[in-house]
């Protein structure tokens, strides 16, 4: 049972941390736009601002301490104003733009950092708002696949406290201060010491862009190392409401682990679920860590596992809703499919008048076959065509012997209303105590075949 406990946990965490994987790609992509934009725009105000005080496209270190005087520093005084002003609701900014305004004596410099600082935390507002819904939507993610099956919806307080735990010592938007205040001091420290040099605007600008590079790179650390957290305590949630006490960490082992995480995986420790620390026992341990928790067995037994990832017909039918302009277009690959649905389904009992010749009564569509079948067929048939999956198996018109192909297996029809050339057809296959569903829109001629091809046990009205 081991192994199989082991190999089904660590599958299903694996699972979770490739979907949230393809969910960085994307968050990745917007970071990019977010520095490429703002980096380009504090540019073209170096470039502005070296144009207006200097010659040659150069300026000296003197001459951007001259201090302002008359139009120069009336503007500079207003924009302090309206930044103070506009970051009235945000007072980390806040904080920031006072430290860096002058009251007397304010020098070009002085000018060209406040303007700089008031872009930087307008970019760091930018961000955290992507940040914070990259987290809530991995949490709800995670949450819904931890163990499967139906569990309530992740409310906003609950939400926010598992975005808003800290990693280290600080939360997400802790870090991404820290990470905006490094790159505000990169930026100073790259204009102070290209006018102390003299270098022309064209190097300056460069610098600029690299540090607005490093501060991205930062940035995505920052988004893989949350994505892991909040995967984990989604997870632990779940199980502690699941009556769960104990957890234990599944390590991926290959050539970038890390050394913590090999100790952890040779260790293979069972720990508390009320002792669960993030960065201290439970992942992540380090930056870009890909650790995960997973039960611990000795609080699963058999029928628990089979019983894992199940959900009925009526999540089914909620889950395959919201993707089905997706899946209706094929704008969807089988794997995008896949994560949007649960590991399993129960559709029903089957009709008294077919269950006689089944070898089980229950039956359910598992997410792997689901997914291939919306992502092959999906566009052949309606959304109500779909839901059709429930007639099939609780009354269908026609049941066929499939054995000759599947020992065991039955064929079921049901009519589609307003189609007389058209029937859903499913496959149902002995499996796991239960029957198997494979299901598809097929055309008359194909079922009228099978029909020669294959005993009849039922038909309605000729019984």
């Amino acid at each position: 049972m081991s192994k199989k406990h082991n190999d089904y946990w660590s599958k299903r965490s694996d699972d979770i941390m490739h979907y949230v994987d393809g969910t960085d790609i994307d968050m990745f992509a917007e970071l990019q736009k977010v520095y490429v934009e703002q980096s380009a725009e504090l540019q073209r105000d170096l470039f502005a601002f070296v144009t207006k005080y200097a010659d040659d496209n150069k300026m000296s270190y003197s001459d951007a301490l001259q201090r302002l005087r008359g139009v120069d520093l009336s503007n500079y005084q207003a924009n302090a104003k309206k930044y103070r002003k506009q970051a009235e609701k945000d007072p980390e900014l806040l904080k920031r733009l006072n430290e860096q305004y002058t009251g007397s004596k304010v020098t070009r410099l002085d000018a060209l950092n406040l303007e700089m600082t008031y872009k930087v935390g307008v970019m760091q507002g930018v961000l955290e708002t992507s940040f914070e819904n990259y987290l809530k939507s991995t949490a709800k993610y995670a949450y819904k696949k931890a163990m499967g099956g139906n569990s309530g919806a992740l409310n906003e307080p609950a939400l926010k406290e598992l975005i808003n735990t800290p990693f280290n010592g600080r939360n997400y938007s802790q870090q991404l201060w820290g990470n905006t205040d490094d790159l505000a001091r990169d930026l100073r420290d790259v204009l102070k010491r290209g006018f102390i040099r003299g270098d022309d605007v064209r190097s300056m600008a460069g610098e600029l862009a690299k540090k607005y590079n490093v501060a991205r790179s930062r940035a995505q650390t920052l988004i893989r190392t949350d994505g892991t957290a909040i995967v984990n305590r989604s997870a632990i949630k779940r199980y502690e409401e699941s009556g769960l006490e104990f957890y234990r960490i599944s390590v991926q082992m290959d050539n970038r682990t890390s050394d913590i995480c090999i100790r952890i995986h040779d260790e293979d420790k069972r720990y508390r679920i009320d002792e669960f620390e993030t960065g201290v026992t439970a992942p992540p341990f380090h930056y870009n860590c890909r650790s995960a928790v997973i039960p611990d067995e000795d609080e699963l037994d058999e029928q628990s596992l089979r019983n894992i990832g199940k959900a009925n017909v009526d999540s089914l039918f909620e889950d395959v809703s919201k993707i089905w302009d997706e899946v209706s277009h094929g704008v969807v690959d089988r794997e995008q499919i896949r994560n949007k649905l649960q590991d399993r389904y129960d559709i029903g009992v089957l009709s008294s008048k077919i269950s006689r010749y089944a070898a089980f009564n229950n039956v359910y569509i598992d997410g792997n076959s689901l997914s291939s079948s919306l992502r092959s067929h999906g566009q052949r048939y309606t959304l109500d065509e779909f839901k059709l999956i429930e007639d099939v198996i609780k009354k269908p018109y026609l049941a066929l012997d499939n054995s000759s192909r599947v020992e065991g297996s039955l064929l079921l029809y049901a009519k589609i209303p307003n189609k007389d050339r058209l029937v859903m057809e499913a496959v149902i296959i002995p499996r796991d105590e239960m029957m198997m569903i494979h299901f598809n829109k097929v055309g008359i001629r194909q079922e009228k075949k099978n029909r020669k091809n294959n005993v009849i046990l039922y038909e309605k009205g000729k019984e």
